[in-house]
């Protein structure tokens, strides 16, 4: 069983894989559009489908050697 959520105006969802906690941005204002993506977060969880989170940020870290 999963939940929705606001942060700001945008709605997030938390739902379960494996007894851990995912939760997700839904990236709107629309709740209606959150309960359709947390219907089918919580059906690919039952088909035992993998999770594989959205990745849009990337991390640099600066090196400190110098060339």
């Amino acid at each position: 069983m999963g939940s929705l959520y606001k942060r700001g105006q945008t709605w997030w969802i938390k739902f379960y894989r494996n007894g851990k906690p995912i939760r997700e941005s839904v990236g709107t204002a629309k709740e209606s559009q959150a309960r359709k993506l947390l219907r089918r977060r919580e059906g690919e969880v039952e088909e035992g489908k993998p999770h594989i989170p959205n990745v849009t940020r990337l991390r640099l870290e600066s090196s400190s050697t110098t060339c």
